[in-house]
């Protein structure tokens, strides 16, 4: 589902429904004031990706761990994240 706008006004009148369908995939509100950006509203489970993308793009060792696993062989490949976790706890061991 794309991104919509809503104005405050229309958030508050709609709030309940906004909720509902945030755990929609993808579901994004930008709620304006005045016109402009002032809040966004998503569903929990994408901001919890969110939050986690961000903590593994932050964590310089980790990165760094996924990066050697992907050049270990000198081809860059697709990984599902169980085979990039394995590796890593295989790491940590």
């Amino acid at each position: 589902m794309a991104n919509q706008t809503l104005s405050v006004t229309e958030a508050r009148n709609t709030f309940l429904k906004l909720v509902d369908s945030s755990d929609e995939v993808g579901a994004k509100y930008t709620i304006t004031k005045r016109g402009e950006p002032a809040a966004v509203l998503l569903g929990v489970n994408e901001f919890e990706e969110m939050i986690e993308t961000i903590e593994i793009l932050g964590d310089k060792n980790l990165m760094m761990q996924i990066l050697a696993f992907e050049q270990s062989d000198g081809e860059m490949k697709t990984h599902s994240v169980d085979e990039l976790m394995g590796e890593i706890m295989n790491e940590l061991d």
